[in-house]
Protein backbone atom coordinates (compact mmCIF):
# COMPACT_ATOMS: atom_id res chain seq x y z
CA UNK A 1 0.00 0.00 0.00
CA UNK A 2 1.37 3.43 -0.96
CA UNK A 3 1.96 6.15 1.60
CA UNK A 4 0.19 9.50 1.72
CA UNK A 5 2.50 12.50 1.49
CA UNK A 6 1.40 15.70 3.24
CA UNK A 7 2.92 19.10 4.02
CA UNK A 8 3.61 19.46 7.76
CA UNK A 9 3.06 22.96 9.15
CA UNK A 10 2.94 22.12 12.86
CA UNK A 11 6.37 22.51 14.48
CA UNK A 12 5.46 20.30 17.43
CA UNK A 13 4.42 17.42 15.17
CA UNK A 14 7.76 17.71 13.35
CA UNK A 15 9.91 17.93 16.45
CA UNK A 16 8.07 15.19 18.33
CA UNK A 17 8.69 12.77 15.47
CA UNK A 18 12.39 13.67 15.22
CA UNK A 19 12.96 13.20 18.94
CA UNK A 20 11.76 9.62 18.70
CA UNK A 21 13.99 8.71 15.74
CA UNK A 22 17.50 7.30 16.03
CA UNK A 23 18.23 8.81 12.59
CA UNK A 24 17.52 12.41 13.66
CA UNK A 25 20.04 14.98 12.43
CA UNK A 26 20.27 18.77 12.71
CA UNK A 27 20.14 19.28 8.93
CA UNK A 28 16.57 17.95 9.07
CA UNK A 29 15.57 20.04 12.09
CA UNK A 30 12.82 22.64 12.06
CA UNK A 31 15.47 25.32 12.72
CA UNK A 32 17.51 24.30 9.66
CA UNK A 33 14.39 24.67 7.55
CA UNK A 34 13.84 28.17 8.96
CA UNK A 35 17.45 29.08 8.18
CA UNK A 36 17.12 27.84 4.61
CA UNK A 37 13.77 29.53 3.94
CA UNK A 38 13.78 32.74 6.02
CA UNK A 39 17.54 33.21 6.22
CA UNK A 40 18.62 32.22 2.70
CA UNK A 41 15.34 32.69 0.81
CA UNK A 42 15.09 29.13 -0.51
CA UNK A 43 11.83 27.31 -1.09
CA UNK A 44 11.48 24.35 1.25
CA UNK A 45 9.08 21.46 1.71
CA UNK A 46 8.42 19.89 5.11
CA UNK A 47 6.87 16.58 4.17
CA UNK A 48 5.23 13.90 6.29
CA UNK A 49 4.67 10.33 5.15
CA UNK A 50 1.54 8.68 6.51
CA UNK A 51 0.56 5.02 6.56
CA UNK A 52 -3.17 5.61 6.91
CA UNK A 53 -3.25 7.97 9.93
CA UNK A 54 0.18 7.03 11.31
CA UNK A 55 3.13 9.36 10.66
CA UNK A 56 6.02 7.06 9.68
CA UNK A 57 8.56 9.54 8.28
CA UNK A 58 9.39 13.21 7.73
CA UNK A 59 11.58 14.99 5.23
CA UNK A 60 12.98 18.50 4.84
CA UNK A 61 13.51 19.09 1.12
CA UNK A 62 15.26 22.22 -0.16
CA UNK A 63 15.06 23.81 -3.61
CA UNK A 64 18.54 24.54 -4.99
CA UNK A 65 19.20 26.79 -7.99
CA UNK A 66 21.92 26.16 -10.58
CA UNK A 67 22.73 27.52 -14.02
CA UNK A 68 21.05 24.43 -15.42
CA UNK A 69 17.80 24.81 -13.53
CA UNK A 70 16.46 23.89 -10.11
CA UNK A 71 16.67 20.63 -8.21
CA UNK A 72 15.43 19.23 -4.90
CA UNK A 73 18.01 18.40 -2.25
CA UNK A 74 17.39 16.40 0.93
CA UNK A 75 20.36 16.70 3.34
CA UNK A 76 20.80 13.79 5.78
CA UNK A 77 17.19 12.73 5.36
CA UNK A 78 14.46 11.65 5.12
CA UNK A 79 14.02 10.74 8.79
CA UNK A 80 12.39 7.37 9.43
CA UNK A 81 13.37 3.83 10.34
CA UNK A 82 15.98 3.03 7.68
CA UNK A 83 16.27 -0.51 9.03
CA UNK A 84 12.76 -1.20 7.68
CA UNK A 85 13.67 -1.95 4.05
CA UNK A 86 10.03 -2.11 2.98
CA UNK A 87 9.51 1.40 4.35
CA UNK A 88 12.71 2.57 2.63
CA UNK A 89 11.29 1.61 -0.74
CA UNK A 90 7.88 3.14 -0.02
CA UNK A 91 9.25 6.51 1.13
CA UNK A 92 11.75 6.76 -1.73
CA UNK A 93 8.95 6.04 -4.20
CA UNK A 94 6.69 8.62 -2.51
CA UNK A 95 9.39 11.28 -2.84
CA UNK A 96 10.06 10.38 -6.46
CA UNK A 97 6.36 10.78 -7.27
CA UNK A 98 5.85 13.95 -5.22
CA UNK A 99 8.54 15.95 -7.03
CA UNK A 100 7.89 14.55 -10.51
CA UNK A 101 6.41 16.97 -13.06
CA UNK A 102 7.34 20.02 -10.94
CA UNK A 103 9.99 21.35 -13.35
CA UNK A 104 12.98 20.10 -11.31
CA UNK A 105 15.78 18.38 -13.20
CA UNK A 106 16.64 16.00 -10.36
CA UNK A 107 15.81 14.81 -6.87
CA UNK A 108 18.94 14.39 -4.73
CA UNK A 109 18.81 12.47 -1.46
CA UNK A 110 21.89 12.39 0.80
CA UNK A 111 20.86 10.24 3.78
CA UNK A 112 22.66 9.55 7.04
CA UNK A 113 23.45 6.02 5.91
CA UNK A 114 26.84 4.32 5.69
CA UNK A 115 28.22 3.47 2.26
CA UNK A 116 28.43 -0.26 2.98
CA UNK A 117 24.65 -0.54 3.43
CA UNK A 118 24.10 -2.34 0.13
CA UNK A 119 20.49 -3.20 0.88
CA UNK A 120 19.50 0.46 1.12
CA UNK A 121 21.60 1.26 -1.95
CA UNK A 122 19.71 -1.47 -3.77
CA UNK A 123 16.39 0.14 -2.86
CA UNK A 124 17.58 3.40 -4.41
CA UNK A 125 18.78 1.60 -7.54
CA UNK A 126 15.47 -0.25 -7.90
CA UNK A 127 13.65 3.10 -7.90
CA UNK A 128 15.89 4.50 -10.63
CA UNK A 129 18.40 6.47 -8.56
CA UNK A 130 22.11 6.72 -9.43
CA UNK A 131 25.02 7.69 -7.18
CA UNK A 132 26.22 11.27 -7.53
CA UNK A 133 29.79 12.11 -8.53
CA UNK A 134 30.54 13.97 -5.30
CA UNK A 135 29.07 14.46 -1.86
CA UNK A 136 27.65 17.75 -0.60
CA UNK A 137 27.89 16.81 3.07
CA UNK A 138 30.93 15.18 4.65
CA UNK A 139 31.58 11.83 3.01
CA UNK A 140 34.47 10.67 5.20
CA UNK A 141 34.01 11.54 8.87
CA UNK A 142 35.99 10.77 12.01
CA UNK A 143 33.61 9.81 14.82
CA UNK A 144 34.33 9.25 18.50
CA UNK A 145 31.90 7.07 20.45
CA UNK A 146 31.10 8.52 23.89
CA UNK A 147 28.50 6.13 25.22
CA UNK A 148 29.73 3.54 27.72
CA UNK A 149 33.13 5.22 28.02
CA UNK A 150 34.35 7.14 31.07
CA UNK A 151 36.47 10.25 30.64
CA UNK A 152 39.47 8.27 31.81
CA UNK A 153 38.84 5.59 29.18
CA UNK A 154 38.43 8.21 26.45
CA UNK A 155 41.75 9.77 27.41
CA UNK A 156 43.44 6.38 27.53
CA UNK A 157 42.28 5.65 23.97
CA UNK A 158 43.82 8.86 22.62
CA UNK A 159 47.21 9.25 21.02
CA UNK A 160 49.98 10.00 23.52
CA UNK A 161 50.74 13.51 22.24
CA UNK A 162 47.02 14.38 22.22
CA UNK A 163 46.82 13.53 25.93
CA UNK A 164 50.00 15.55 26.50
CA UNK A 165 48.58 18.73 24.97
CA UNK A 166 45.28 18.30 26.80
CA UNK A 167 47.13 18.08 30.11
CA UNK A 168 49.34 21.01 29.09
CA UNK A 169 46.24 23.09 28.45
CA UNK A 170 44.90 22.21 31.88
CA UNK A 171 48.17 23.05 33.64
CA UNK A 172 48.55 26.30 31.66
CA UNK A 173 45.21 27.54 32.94
CA UNK A 174 43.24 27.51 29.71
CA UNK A 175 39.54 28.21 30.30
CA UNK A 176 36.79 27.06 27.93
CA UNK A 177 33.33 28.62 27.81
CA UNK A 178 30.22 27.74 25.78
CA UNK A 179 27.98 30.54 24.60
CA UNK A 180 25.20 31.55 22.23
CA UNK A 181 25.86 35.28 22.60
CA UNK A 182 26.47 37.58 19.63
CA UNK A 183 29.66 38.75 21.33
CA UNK A 184 31.06 35.21 21.30
CA UNK A 185 30.03 34.73 17.68
CA UNK A 186 31.69 37.99 16.59
CA UNK A 187 34.87 37.02 18.40
CA UNK A 188 34.82 33.62 16.70
CA UNK A 189 34.19 35.08 13.23
CA UNK A 190 37.05 37.55 13.63
CA UNK A 191 39.41 34.76 14.67
CA UNK A 192 38.14 32.51 11.84
CA UNK A 193 38.87 35.22 9.28
CA UNK A 194 42.44 35.57 10.55
CA UNK A 195 42.93 31.80 10.66
CA UNK A 196 41.71 31.28 7.09
CA UNK A 197 44.02 34.03 5.83
CA UNK A 198 46.98 32.60 7.74
CA UNK A 199 46.40 28.97 6.75
CA UNK A 200 45.00 29.75 3.29
CA UNK A 201 41.68 27.87 3.38
CA UNK A 202 38.21 28.96 2.30
CA UNK A 203 35.32 29.35 4.73
CA UNK A 204 31.67 30.33 4.45
CA UNK A 205 30.98 34.07 4.43
CA UNK A 206 30.40 35.97 7.66
CA UNK A 207 26.88 36.79 6.51
CA UNK A 208 26.08 33.10 6.00
CA UNK A 209 27.52 32.11 9.38
CA UNK A 210 25.71 34.94 11.17
CA UNK A 211 22.38 33.85 9.70
CA UNK A 212 23.08 30.20 10.44
CA UNK A 213 23.86 31.07 14.06
CA UNK A 214 20.81 33.29 14.39
CA UNK A 215 18.45 30.48 13.44
CA UNK A 216 20.28 27.59 15.14
CA UNK A 217 21.57 29.08 18.40
CA UNK A 218 18.30 28.16 20.08
CA UNK A 219 18.95 24.52 20.86
CA UNK A 220 21.65 23.52 18.35
CA UNK A 221 24.70 25.76 17.80
CA UNK A 222 27.12 27.01 20.44
CA UNK A 223 30.45 28.80 20.28
CA UNK A 224 33.18 27.14 22.33
CA UNK A 225 35.96 29.56 23.27
CA UNK A 226 39.34 28.81 24.85
CA UNK A 227 41.04 31.68 26.66
CA UNK A 228 44.49 32.12 28.12
CA UNK A 229 44.91 34.94 30.64
CA UNK A 230 41.70 36.48 29.34
CA UNK A 231 42.68 36.38 25.66
CA UNK A 232 40.93 34.14 23.14
CA UNK A 233 43.41 31.65 21.69
CA UNK A 234 41.05 29.15 20.02
CA UNK A 235 37.34 28.82 19.24
CA UNK A 236 34.97 26.41 17.54
CA UNK A 237 31.38 26.32 16.33
CA UNK A 238 29.71 23.11 17.49
CA UNK A 239 26.26 21.64 16.84
CA UNK A 240 24.86 19.76 19.84
CA UNK A 241 21.79 17.96 18.56
CA UNK A 242 20.04 14.61 18.79
CA UNK A 243 22.58 11.98 19.78
CA UNK A 244 25.60 13.73 18.29
CA UNK A 245 27.89 16.72 18.64
CA UNK A 246 29.25 17.95 15.30
CA UNK A 247 32.51 19.91 15.04
CA UNK A 248 31.67 22.39 12.25
CA UNK A 249 34.27 25.17 12.20
CA UNK A 250 37.40 26.02 14.19
CA UNK A 251 39.80 28.92 14.49
CA UNK A 252 43.04 29.60 16.37
CA UNK A 253 45.21 32.59 17.18
CA UNK A 254 48.91 32.53 16.39
CA UNK A 255 50.32 30.15 19.00
CA UNK A 256 53.40 32.07 20.07
CA UNK A 257 53.51 30.29 23.44
CA UNK A 258 53.17 26.81 21.90
CA UNK A 259 50.10 26.03 24.01
CA UNK A 260 48.38 24.06 21.22
CA UNK A 261 45.00 25.19 22.67
CA UNK A 262 42.90 23.35 20.07
CA UNK A 263 43.55 20.04 21.84
CA UNK A 264 42.22 21.23 25.18
CA UNK A 265 39.32 23.02 23.47
CA UNK A 266 38.27 19.81 21.72
CA UNK A 267 38.56 17.83 24.92
CA UNK A 268 36.27 20.26 26.72
CA UNK A 269 33.79 20.04 23.81
CA UNK A 270 33.88 16.25 24.10
CA UNK A 271 33.32 16.44 27.86
CA UNK A 272 30.45 18.87 27.37
CA UNK A 273 28.82 16.62 24.76
CA UNK A 274 29.12 13.70 27.16
CA UNK A 275 27.54 15.75 29.97
CA UNK A 276 24.55 16.40 27.69
CA UNK A 277 24.08 12.66 27.26
CA UNK A 278 25.14 12.61 23.60
CA UNK A 279 26.46 9.29 22.35
CA UNK A 280 29.04 10.42 19.80
CA UNK A 281 31.29 13.30 18.78
CA UNK A 282 31.64 13.82 15.05
CA UNK A 283 34.85 15.58 14.01
CA UNK A 284 33.51 15.73 10.43
CA UNK A 285 35.85 15.56 7.46
CA UNK A 286 39.13 13.67 7.20
CA UNK A 287 41.09 12.32 4.25
CA UNK A 288 40.82 8.69 3.19
CA UNK A 289 43.19 5.98 4.42
CA UNK A 290 44.86 6.10 1.00
CA UNK A 291 45.60 9.81 1.32
CA UNK A 292 46.55 9.76 4.99
CA UNK A 293 50.21 10.66 4.59
CA UNK A 294 52.33 13.74 5.32
CA UNK A 295 52.53 14.83 1.67
CA UNK A 296 48.75 15.23 1.39
CA UNK A 297 47.30 18.73 2.02
CA UNK A 298 44.60 17.29 4.28
CA UNK A 299 46.99 15.34 6.49
CA UNK A 300 47.33 17.98 9.22
CA UNK A 301 43.68 18.36 10.22
CA UNK A 302 43.07 14.63 9.69
CA UNK A 303 45.96 13.70 11.96
CA UNK A 304 44.72 16.12 14.62
CA UNK A 305 41.23 14.59 14.65
CA UNK A 306 42.46 11.00 14.58
CA UNK A 307 44.54 11.63 17.68
CA UNK A 308 41.43 11.73 19.88
CA UNK A 309 40.53 8.11 19.17
CA UNK A 310 37.45 6.99 17.28
CA UNK A 311 37.03 5.63 13.80
CA UNK A 312 36.38 6.40 10.16
CA UNK A 313 32.84 6.45 8.80
CA UNK A 314 32.12 6.56 5.09
CA UNK A 315 28.66 7.81 4.24
CA UNK A 316 26.60 6.91 1.21
CA UNK A 317 27.08 9.28 -1.71
CA UNK A 318 24.05 11.39 -2.67
CA UNK A 319 21.47 9.44 -4.66
CA UNK A 320 20.08 11.21 -7.74
CA UNK A 321 16.80 10.60 -9.52
CA UNK A 322 16.90 12.24 -12.94
CA UNK A 323 13.80 14.05 -14.17
CA UNK A 324 15.43 15.95 -17.06
CA UNK A 325 18.36 14.23 -18.72
CA UNK A 326 20.22 17.08 -20.46
CA UNK A 327 20.42 19.57 -17.55
CA UNK A 328 21.32 16.72 -15.22
CA UNK A 329 24.17 15.55 -17.47
CA UNK A 330 25.53 19.11 -17.64
CA UNK A 331 25.26 19.46 -13.86
CA UNK A 332 26.97 16.09 -13.35
CA UNK A 333 29.80 17.09 -15.69
CA UNK A 334 30.29 20.27 -13.68
CA UNK A 335 30.45 18.28 -10.44
CA UNK A 336 32.90 15.84 -11.98
CA UNK A 337 35.17 18.73 -12.93
CA UNK A 338 34.95 20.28 -9.45
CA UNK A 339 35.62 16.92 -7.83
CA UNK A 340 38.82 16.55 -9.86
CA UNK A 341 39.84 20.15 -9.19
CA UNK A 342 39.13 20.24 -5.46
CA UNK A 343 39.54 16.65 -4.33
CA UNK A 344 41.35 16.38 -1.01
CA UNK A 345 39.81 13.23 0.46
Amino acid sequence: MSLTTKIIEDREVWQDFLKKSEFDYFLQSWQWGEFQSLGLGKKIFRLGFYDQDLLVGVCLAITEKTRFGEFIYIPRGPIFDWKDLNLVGRIISSLASFFNNQNYFQLRIEPLILADNLKVLGKFANTGFVSAVKAIQVELAWVLELQNFTEEELLRNMRKNTRYYIKKGQKSGLKVDFSTSDTSLNEFLSLLEKTSARKKFLVASKDYLRKEFEFLKNGILQVATAKFEGKTVAAALIAFYGKEASYLYAATAEDLLKLEPSYYLQWECIRYAKSLGLSQYNFWGVVSEQNYHKNHPGYGYSNFKRGFGGGLRTYLKPQDLVYKKIPYQLFRLQEWYRQKRDKVI
